[in-house]
Formats: structure tokens, sequence, C-alpha cells
């Protein structure tokens, strides 16, 4: 059993078990006030309920079997009444009334209307009417038809509105006629013709719509409505207007007081061109636009507050489409428009925006479809008010969409500026912005938003406001400040002014911003940054501040606030050597930064620190306490080409380049340096340079590098590195020929003034530790050489070398002589051995060692210019025995003077010539005294005179052939042949 159940049994029991009893508290047996109050009130509401009945009964039988079969009595009443109502004399050709059905109909018949001049303005061959006894109280219908008509809506010139000559409204307000029609309760028209007539656009010819069909409906103080008509065949598809408006639920007005109307127009066109229509359009929110053609389909909703249309939404699905939003810009001409357009005017405030509008015009150019909404407000006043706050909202904003369509726009003046100076590309995913007006002209703002794929085209060198390019960013700014999250993938930025390549291609870069705007300070803090690219890969962090103008220092003009102060930290772990110069900015000198360019050509670091202190206005900080900007970096592996401007025929560098430098990069303001360098000689492995210091002390003023350092390797590496170089020229080639061997060592100094590579200096010394060494094939070999030699851009000095020559020690010095041209000469002394003499390498040499005992000295001078050689060599033989027969045989200790000499001659037909000569003896009286002309080509010597003296005086060289003239008071040929036969056979 339920609850209910439960209830129930036990209230019947409790009421069998006390019928008889007493109650326990006596029941009065008067009715209360409040059962009498109400059942008097439904005593009056069942007689009010009944009369009513009676009445509406009572009405029904007067309206049908009294009014109804006497309707054609009525005509002049309804003539009259139809009079009063339009304010229009109406006269009626015949009426006919059935009442078949519940509610009885009226059919008038040739139904005409006249205008104030008594002329016929409308007549309607037959109108069917519905009758109730309300719209006869009203002097109405409770429905009107109208059948095929042809109506003449003309707006006139003065702004009035007439409907086949009625006018519908004057300036003073509506008309009776308005207020009869849309008074009735419904209003029904069926294939009828409208023609439109607009004499304030004279241009525009008259308009017909035709199959129109309209019904309205006023329910009390509501209006509803349905206009569907078929345009002329050149605006398209039939279409459809709804509309459903109210008026105030106290307003005294009539029904036909537009201005107090409020409600909502739809409209519904399947297919509509656009070009037929600009024609009738009225200026009203878009009072600059010009609709120049386009079709497609349209549905609307347009609302209506207070007889004003305040607010437009369209659904929007068009096709060639071309308008000017304003007669000063250009056309705009669209393949496709699709989406949501909605428009709202209020007092002081407009609203703009549009859903998922997305088109492509015809230079393709694409917008994706972005959301937008913009509003603002205007405070009112006689000159048109000034802008109080706006709020633009948005997403999927196409910047460079924007940018290409904004000839087309009517954009503000700083926004079309902004669009033209930065070139802006990129997608808002998310943006808001708030303006309201203040006390600064720039008012107070605030923004935040997302873009993607942001790019800003650089200013140029003059204004040096940066660009980027492929940035993703995060915002939340104001006028006071704000933050930002800024990433780059395969992104750039600009730098116009600072670099000479003022791109920097960056493969990642992610950094946090945070920034404060007082007045004209503005203040950047970037707590961490990363970045990467093929250059380099780090991280930093930093201040960027603007200038105090109070703290110029060299001069009384304040300073500007921009390019502003940084304080820099950053810290690499890798960098490409061969990418430095293009981070060395524009304070630096063009040829310093091109020297870096060229000179490094391979090379790399793990490890650079970078500090940047001060006002980059004095960047890069020579000045002494004006900034520091210090780079400590750790290279190796790199290519150094020290001199790139000197390039050899093929190419290759004049300077032997240095491989595998190992050292420190410094920078340090206006230097840069490398230091504690190691290396080795390109193409000349073996030779190993330490201690390599390359320098630029002033990278801004005629910068100037020098280079020092030691090598060390074999000794026949170093002269081919002395005639790989410029050396070479500068010894006058005085050492092309030569040969040695062992190790050395060499010191080498350069100063390469960047922009007179010409001016170049040179400094070097070169070591030898007991090398051999033979300078030209036909020169000896100097063994055992140990000295030095130094050498400068103007030749090179020997200052003192000993060496092994002829079984003795040579001492000699000498070198080139400064302003002589290529003119090369050494001096020595030395001692030379019997057992020297045959192990020399000439013949003439070795015949004297078989015939010599002992030892002797002599003197050497040696010069050579090119090719040409010349040898001086003097002795007095003494301590040197000759075991020859007389006048030539000596003994050690006695002296005979000795002079051999080699001296070239002016060259014939390229062929080198030399005159030899020999004397023995007193240079007053010589014992044998020899001259010879020899001519050289390649390896081959032949003599082209000579002439032979012994015992008389030195004589003079023939013509041609070789003479020889001897006078001696005894001389032995037995002896003679005895010694010739003894030199044969050693």
């Amino acid at each position: 059993m339920s609850e209910r159940e439960l209830l129930r049994s036990g209230t019947v029991r409790y009421l069998v078990d006390h019928h008889n009893s007493e109650p326990m508290n006596p029941v009065s047996s008067r009715p209360t006030a409040m059962l009498r109050l109400a059942a008097g009130s439904a005593r009056a509401l069942l007689w009010l309920l009944l009369t009513s009945w009676c009445l509406v009964a009572l009405s029904w039988g007067l309206l049908h079997w009294v009014i109804v079969p006497r309707i054609e009595n009525w005509k002049p009443e309804l003539e009259q009444a139809a009079t009063r109502a339009l304010g229009l004399r109406v006269e009626i050709g015949a009426l006919q009334a059935e009442s078949a059905s519940l509610l009885p109909q009226l059919t008038l018949r040739e139904l005409r209307l006249f205008d104030s001049q008594g002329r016929e303005a409308l007549r309607l061959p037959s109108v069917l009417g519905t009758l109730s006894l309300r719209s006869l109280l009203s002097l109405g219908f409770e429905q009107l038809v109208i059948d095929g008509p042809e109506l003449e809506l003309r707006r006139q010139a003065d702004g009035v509105v007439t409907l086949a000559g009625i006018a519908l409204a004057s300036r003073g307000g509506p008309s009776e006629a308005a207020g009869w029609f849309f008074s009735q309760r419904e209003f029904l028209l069926r294939d009828g013709l409208l023609r439109w007539s607009d004499e304030l656009r004279p241009q525009a010819p008259p308009l017909e719509l035709r199959e129109v069909s309209l019904l309205l409906r006023n329910p009390g103080r509501q209006h509803q409505l349905r206009l569907d008509a078929t345009p002329p065949a050149d605006w398209g598809a039939r279409f459809s207007l709804r509309g459903r408006f109210r008026q105030p639920l106290l307003s005294l007005a009539g029904a036909g007081e537009l201005k107090n109307w409020s409600g909502q127009l739809y409209g519904e066109f399947s297919e509509l061109r656009l070009q037929p229509l600009r024609q009738y359009l009225d200026p009203g929110l878009l009072q600059q636009l010009e609709l120049q053609d386009g079709e497609g389909s349209l549905a609307f909703w347009s609302e209506l507050s207070r007889g004003q249309w305040t607010g437009f939404t369209g659904d929007l699905a068009l096709r060639r489409l071309a308008l000017r939003l304003a007669p000063d810009l250009q056309p705009l001409k669209l393949q496709q428009l699709g989406g949501r357009l909605e428009l709202k005017q209020e007092a002081g405030a407009l609203e703009i925006a549009t859903h998922n509008l997305a088109f492509r015009t015809d230079q393709g150019t694409t917008w994706p479809g972005g959301n937008l909404r913009y509003r603002e407000t205007r405070q009112a006043s006689e000159k048109g008010g000034g802008l109080q706050t706006l709020r633009l909202e948005g997403d999927r904003l196409d910047l460079l969409a924007l940018r290409q369509l904004a000839a087309q726009l009517p954009l503000p003046a700083p926004g079309r500026r902004w669009l033209d100076q930065l070139q802006p590309a990129g997608l808002i995913e998310q943006l808001e912005l708030q303006w309201q007006a203040g006390t600064q002209p720039q008012g107070r703002w605030q923004a935040k938003g997302q873009v993607n794929g942001l790019s800003l085209q650089a200013g140029n060198a003059s204004n040096g406001r940066p660009g980027l390019s492929g940035a993703s960013l995060d915002f939340d700014a104001s006028d006071s400040g704000g933050q930002a999250s800024v990433e780059l993938e395969r992104g750039a930025l600009e730098f116009p002014g600072l670099f000479e390549q003022p791109r920097l291609e960056f493969d990642r870069l992610q950094t946090e911003l945070q920034w404060t705007i007082d007045g004209d300070r503005i203040q950047v803090e970037v707590p961490q940054l990363s970045f990467a690219n093929a250059d380099a890969a780090g991280q930093a962090k930093g201040r960027w501040q603007t200038s105090d103008p109070a703290s110029s220092p060299v001069s009384s003009t304040p300073r500007s606030r921009f390019p502003g102060r940084l304080e820099l930290d950053a810290t690499l772990s890798r960098a490409d050597g061969t990418r430095v110069h293009r981070y060395l900015p524009l304070g630096v000198n063009a040829e310093a930064r091109h020297y870096v360019r060229d000179a490094i050509r391979r090379g790399q670091s793990r490890s650079a620190q970078f500090k940047v202190r001060g006002d980059l206005a004095d960047f890069p900080f020579s000045r002494p306490g004006s900034g520091e900007f210090s780079v400590r970096a750790s290279v190796s592996g790199v290519e150094l080409d020290y001199v790139p401007a000197m390039r050899n025929t093929d190419g290759r560098p004049a300077w032997p380049a240095l491989n595998q430098v190992d050292g420190e990069l410094q920078i340090d303001g206006n230097s840069l340096a490398i230091v504690q360098g190691r290396a080795q000689v390109a193409e000349l492995p073996q030779l190993r340079a330490s201690q390599v210091e390359a320098r630029i002390p002033d990278l801004a003023h005629a910068p100037q590098l020098q280079i020092k350092g030691q090598i060390v390797g074999p000794a026949a590496d170093a002269l081919a590195f002395v005639n790989r170089s410029p050396l070479l020229g500068m010894t006058g080639h005085a050492l092309e020929q030569a040969r040695i061997d062992g190790q050395t060592q060499v010191q080498l100094r350069l100063e390469l003034p960047l922009e007179r590579i010409e001016s170049s200096r040179v400094e070097g010394l070169v070591q030898f530790p007991g090398n051999n060494m033979q300078f030209t094939p036909d020169t000896p070999t100097l063994a055992g050489t140990s000295g030095s030699l130094r050498f400068s851009e103007q030749g090179f000095n020997v200052p003192q070398a000993r060496t092994q020559l002829l079984g003795g020690e040579l001492v000699f010095q000498g070198g080139m002589t400064p302003g002589k041209g290529a003119l090369v000469s050494f001096n020595g002394q030395g001692s030379a051995s019997a057992a020297g003499l045959r192990a020399a390498p000439w013949d003439a040499l070795q015949a004297l060692g078989q015939i010599a005992s002992g030892s002797t000295g002599y003197q050497v001078q040696l010069e050579f210019q090119g090719a040409a050689t010349a040898l001086t060599v003097s002795s007095n033989l003494q301590g040197l025995a000759l075991a020859l027969p007389a006048p030539l045989g000596k003994t050690a200790t006695e002296s005979l003077p000795m002079r051999y000499e080699v001296a070239p001659q002016t060259p014939d037909n390229g062929r080198w010539r030399d005159l030899l000569s020999l004397d023995l003896g007193p240079a007053a009286k010589p014992v044998v005294s020899a001259r010879y002309e020899r001519e050289h080509e390649g390896e081959q010597t032949r003599v082209l005179r000579g002439a032979l003296a012994l015992g008389t005086e030195r004589p003079a060289l023939p013509a041609r052939g070789v003479q020889a003239q001897l006078a001696f008071d005894r001389l032995s040929l037995e002896d003679w042949q005895d010694a010739f036969d003894a030199a044969q056979a050693a």
C-alpha cells in the first residue's frame, strides 16, 4: 500500500471512529469572511462569463442577420468612414457580402482613391475584406486581401514618400492613411506589381517588382510583415523580406508613427546582382560606400530602434565583388567573399564586427576568415565629437593581406603610415586593444595578443629601426610598459645602420622581455635570451634604456635618447670564426671589417664571452671611460690568411697562410687581437708557429695589422716560406736558388696598413744553429753555418756568420744593400787547407790541392744581382806550399799574392757574360796573369776570347781567340812535364 493510500485509509478510519463522538473542539456553524468573499467572487465571475457569451452571440447575430444582409445600404457610410480614416476621398463602386463562414466577408469592387487635387490616385478592381464587430468598431477590417494591384511608390524631391500619389508621411509626421493602414489586423496583397521611383536619385530608372506578395499583421502594438517579390531579370532571383516590429506600450502615437517603431528586418536574396542595385542605395551607415559590381547570395538582419536603423548583420556569399569604400580610395575587387558582417550604431558609439569573413581578391590576396570586432565611442559636440574610447578584438588577422589591401581600405592615417613603413606580415591569432582618451595626446592604451609568423620591415640606416621576420610573439603591453615572449624559428632580425649586412638569420631565438615607459624614459629588461644560427649559438641577458640627454660628455648639446644605453652579457657555446666580420658594427673601419672577413678562412670557437657597457652612441667605446666592449673567445682550427689583399697570379695567398691556429680572440673597444696563438704554415706543415699574435690596435682609424710570431722547423721549409712569400722580392731573389738543411728558427713581425697595403713593413730574424747551405748552384756549400739573418721589406743582413769551407772556417757578413736595387754582397775571411782544396767541387781547386800542402788564409767578396754573380778571392798563400817548378813553386813560409775575380759583363741576346781574371805574384809584375771572357747559356759555358801571360805584363784581350805570352829567364820544361804528369795521375 502506498504512502498516499495509507494516509487516505487512516483518515477514513478516524472519521468513522469519531462520527458519533464528541469533538474535542466545537465547530462554528457560521462561514468565515474569507469563504464569503470567495463565494461572492465566483458568482460574479460566472455571471460575467455568461454575459460575455451572450454579448458575443448577440454581436454575431447582429453582424450576420442585420448588417450583412443590408450591407449595400451602408455604402455611403463606409465611404465616409474610409475618407475620414485615410484623409482622402474614397469611392466604392459596389459592395457584396457573404456570411457563409464564421466571419462574414465583404467584397469591394472598383475601389478608387482621389488625391487632394481631386485626381484619381489609385483604382483597385477588387478588394476582399473580412469583417468582425471589432473591426467595425474601429472602422476597419479583420483582414484585407488585394489581388493583382499595380502600385506606384515614389519619393518626391522633398523627401515625402507617396503610394499611388498618397503621402504616407509628411515632414510633420505620418499621414492618416499610414495610420489606418498599420492599424488593420491583417493585410494581404497577392500577385501585385510595385513600381518605385526616386526623385532624389534622378539617374536611377524606375524599378518594377513583379509577383509581389505582401502579408502584414498588426496585432495590438506589434507589426509583422513579409514581402516576397521578383526583381527585374538583371537583378537576380526572387527575394523575401520579413519584419517584426513593436511600438512602446505607453506611447500615445498612432500606428503610423514609424519613428517610435523598434524591431528587426530580415532579408533573404538567393541570387542578387549588385551592379543595378547601387544606383538605388541611400546613404546611411556606409555613406561613403560606392558599390560597383558583384553577385551572389545575401541574408541580413537589420535592427531598428525608435525609428533609427542601429544595426546590420549580413551573411554574405558574393562573387566578383567590386566596391570603393571611400571616394579617395582605390576600388576593392574580390573574386569571392563569404562570412558574416555586423554593424551597430548607437548614440555616440559605433561597432563593426566580422565572423569567419574570408575573401580572395582578383590579385590573389586571401583573407583567412578571421574574426574582428571594433568599437568606438565619441563625445557628442557640434563639431562631430572627439574619439573617447576604442576597443579592437580579433583573431586570425592576416597582416600581409591587410597591407596589400591598404590602398583600398579606409584606414586611419597612423595605421596607414604604420603599414607603409613597417610592411608587416604574419597572422594575428588573438588581439585585444583598448584605448581611452586622457590628458596625454596619446591617451591611455592597453594591448595583448599573440602573433605568428610576424615580419616587420626595418627602417633605413639613419633612423636605425630594427626589423624582424618569422617571429612568434605573445605580448601584454600598455602605455606604461609590458612584457612579451618572443620566439623565432628560422627567422631573422635586421639592424640597419649597425652591421654591414644588417640581416641576421636565426634557426632559433627565444627570449622574454619586460619594459617600462615613464614619459620619455624607456627601459627594457632581457632576463634570458637563447639563440642559435649557422654562425653561433649561445645565451645572453641584458638591459637597455634610453640615454639621458644631459649626459653628453663632449659638448653642451643634449644627447639624443637613442640609440640608448646597453648592458649586455653573452656567452657563446659555438661560433664560426669565418662569420666574425658579420658582427663587427659599422663603427669599425670598413677596411678592418673586410680584412677580418678575408683573413679568417676557417675556424671555430667553443667558448666565448661578450660584454657591452655604455651608451651605444659611443660604441665601440674607444674614448677612455666612455664604456666597455670586450670579447674573449678561445679559437681553434683557424685558417688565417693574414695578408689577404696580396695574392699570387694563381690566386693563392702571397704570404703563406697559417693553418690550425689555436689561440684567444680578444676585442677591446676599438682593438682586435689573436694572442697566445699556435699554428702551422699552410703547405709547409712541418713549420710550426708559436707565440703568434695578430693585432689591430685601432679598428676605426687607419687600421694597421700587426703580426708577430716564432716559426720553428726544417730550414728548407723556412727557405721555401721565404721564396713563396713577398720576402723573395724583398731579398732580391737572393735566396731563390739557395739550398739549406737542418733546423732553423724564424722570428717574424709584419705591420700592414689595411688602407695602404703597399706600405707594409716586415721585420724578421732567422737563426742558423749549424746548417749546411748553398746560395747558388755555382757557389760552394757552406757547412755547419751558424749565425743569424735579419730581414725587412728593404732587404736582409747577416751581421756575422761562421761556416766551414775548403777545410777551414769562414767568417762572413753581408746582405742586400738598401738603395741599390737587388744587389746582394757578402764579405768574409777564412782559411783553406790542401785537403779542403782537394775535396772542393771544382776541378781547378782539386788540382791545386793535389800539388799543395799546408793551409793559408784568404779574403772573399761575393756579389750577385739576379743571375749575374761577381766573386773576388784574394790571398798571399802564405802557409801553403806548392809543389810546382819555378817560377810557381813555393814553400809554406813564402808569400805569393793571388787574386781571383769573376766580374759580370753586359748580357748579349739574353745570355750572361762574365770576365774571369787570375793573377799570381805582385800586382806590378805578376808571375801569371790570365783573362777569359765567357758566355753562359743554361748549363753550358764557352770562352769567347782570352789572354794568358807568363812572366810578362798583363796582356790585353784580343778581338777573338785566346793569346798567350811567355817570358822567362829560365824554364825547365822537363820539370813542368813531370808536374803535369803527376797532376793527371792524381
